[in-house]
């Protein structure tokens, strides 16, 4: 009789990343393991939050099916001579395949008579087989996380509080670390606390749900928004919804809970984007706005039902209290001085010890700027405005409000720079020259913005390589993987024809008074390959990862072209057309095929 599977590892604290992690992986897990037992399921399904990771499986057959394969050996030549005796080569693949040298039979393939055997291995108990299972599961979950859905973030293993295992009504027995299987489940991840005693695996979900545990992460999603949504009403306002740390706290707490705080009214003196900020620096934190739009004092925190809101509360009113009084004073100072004067402070703001200052760097982004203006054909009026914007793109590091909040870097640019009457333009371009910071980030929005951050990040990643800097495994501690994404994606969601060979010698020009390792054909040589792999990558998330590489391998092509050609063939073979020669140069072919494929993953720009 077919039975439920159920396994839940008791954690604590685990990051939302991880969790989100784990619960997309164990299903896939679970199944591969499962399907080579050889056992038959139904249903497979996974939920996380911090406090606990889950897999089920419905429908677990009692023992795993026979296994009754053919196995071809060697020619029947070979395996028997002129008289049909077996040979050495027929006993030894006997003895390989389990079966008697006797019961070895001969079958005709393609490539002739082969000998062959057909072993039958009778199926185990299944829940002679679980233990193992388990135990590999629980150990690739646990082992290593990612620690802080950082680059080159170091694995941390995740210290187990429990071991939930039931196979129906029966307890799977497995130890892990000390840490034995059992039917109990706990509310919280400090053990002990009080156990609830799941007796069958399909009464998991009614015990905990019974408890106010919500366990799937959707319920926690659209219970949240609707909660942070009441409260902001009920101070007179609107949610300002922010997606991701509404998604962060959905994996993380299972019965969330919304407090309001109040930072009081100092907030009037600061910048929006800067209170913005300040709010997104604690977890699970949401601002408040009034029907005119601007941002009220309350704060929105999501806490866990058990904790104690009064402490939680004052606790977080206090901190941002704290820090706007902080920020407001790191204004008054900073604004004392004309921010085109801190320009002359980078010189002793250090970039790289081989690669010189930031004032280095900022006179290394006006040359290469103007360069690439040039190359993608920019007017004059937009040049002038992307050399502004490279002048001023680094001087909030030397200001007391990024010192003190490095995340309000580039922010902080924008703000000094319309104080102190710079055009818009150069101000926005300020802002969104680091965007994307993350890999699924928006890229920069506007065009002078998108300049300024592909010679960011041509600087730096051409600068290191030519000092032999570059990641090794999972170690990337400057985050050149990302700043190769983020350039790769700005040059296709713009439609840039720039190829990055192109880009990479123009860049290296600019290193003329910095000792390097590699020479510039050196350096295009290596970070070929280094942009291909991240390419590939990029395009593979929209389109069949055999047409990409296809396309990809050896492609002189600039991205946005190489992006429009895998586009035009993989929507040519979707119609089951015949795919004509494209020309290296792409062109209006390119664009008239590619109409009908769907677009690059994160693309902005139509």
């Amino acid at each position: 009789m077919a039975r439920d599977l159920l396994l839940e590892v008791g954690v604590h604290d685990l990051p939302a990343v991880s969790v989100a992690a784990a619960v997309s992986a164990l299903p896939r897990l679970l199944r591969e393991e499962l399907r080579r037992l050889r056992v038959p399921f139904g249903d497979i399904w996974a939920t996380g939050s911090s406090r606990r990771l889950v897999v089920g499986a419905s429908g677990l057959a009692e023992r795993q099916l026979d296994l009754d394969a053919e196995l071809i050996g060697p020619p029947a030549p070979v395996a028997f001579d002129s008289r049909g005796s077996p040979t050495r080569a027929a006993a030894n693949f006997a003895r390989k395949a389990g079966v008697a040298v006797r019961e070895l039979h001969v079958v005709q393939t393609s490539r002739g008579a082969y000998a062959a055997a057909k072993p039958c291995e009778k199926g185990r108990d299944t829940s002679s087989l679980l233990p193992e299972l388990l135990v590999r599961l629980c150990k690739e979950v646990t082992s290593n996380p990612p620690a802080a859905g950082l680059p080159g973030a170091a694995p941390q293993s995740v210290p187990l509080r429990w071991l939930l295992a039931l196979y129906g009504e029966v307890v799977v027995p497995f130890e892990i670390a000390g840490t034995v299987a059992s039917n109990v489940s706990y509310q919280r991840s400090v053990v002990p606390s009080e156990g609830i005693v799941v007796p069958r695996a399909n009464d998991y979900r009614t015990l905990l749900e019974a408890r106010g545990t919500m366990l799937h992460v959707d319920e926690r999603r659209a219970s949240l928004r609707q909660s942070l949504s009441e409260a902001a009403h009920d101070v007179g306002g609107e949610l300002i919804v922010d997606d991701r740390s509404l998604d962060a706290a959905a994996w993380v707490f299972e019965k969330p809970h919304v407090a309001l705080v109040d930072i009081g009214p100092q907030i009037e003196s600061l910048p929006d984007v800067v209170v913005g900020r300040l709010v997104a620096r604690h977890r699970h934190a949401f601002g408040v706005r009034d029907a005119m739009g601007r941002r009220l004092s309350a704060v929105l925190v999501v806490v866990d039902a058990a904790d104690d809101f009064d402490t939680v509360s004052r606790r977080y009113e206090d901190e941002l209290r704290a820090q706007c009084a902080s920020a407001r004073q790191c204004l008054e100072m900073d604004v004392r001085l004309p921010f085109g004067q801190c320009c002359s402070m980078l010189e002793a703001v250090p970039y790289h010890p081989r690669l010189g200052s930031y004032a280095q760097k900022v006179t290394r982004l006006v040359g290469l700027v103007e360069k690439l203006g040039l190359a993608l054909s920019h007017g004059e009026a937009e040049r002038g405005l992307a050399h502004h914007a490279a002048t001023l793109c680094k001087c909030d590091l030397a200001t007391q409000l990024v010192a003190q909040f490095p995340e309000l870097v580039g922010e902080a640019g924008r703000v000094y720079a319309l104080g102190s009457g710079v055009a818009v333009e150069v101000a926005d371009a300020i802002a969104q020259h680091r965007l994307p910071a993350a890999d699924d980030d928006p890229i920069a929005r506007s065009p002078i913005a998108a300049l300024l951050g592909i010679a960011d990040r041509l600087d730096t990643i051409v600068g290191c390589c030519a000092i032999n800097i570059m990641p090794m495994g999972s170690a990337d501690p400057l985050g050149l993987r990302s700043a190769a994404i983020g350039l790769l994606r700005t040059l296709i969601e713009h439609r840039m024809d720039l190829r990055l060979d192109d880009a990479v010698s123009l860049a290296y020009a600019e290193f003329s008074d910095v000792a390097l390792d590699l020479t510039a054909d050196d350096v295009a040589h290596r970070l070929r390959s280094f942009f291909e792999h991240r390419l590939r990558g990029i395009l593979s998330q929209s389109y069949p990862a055999s047409v990409v590489h296809a396309c990809s391998s050896g492609s002189p092509l600039a991205p946005h072209q190489l992006a429009l050609r895998v586009a035009a063939i993989a929507a040519a073979y979707d119609r089951g057309v015949a795919v004509p020669a494209i020309a290296d140069d792409g062109g209006a072919e390119l664009e008239e095929m590619a109409e009908e494929a769907p677009p690059v993953v994160g693309s902005e720009h139509d």
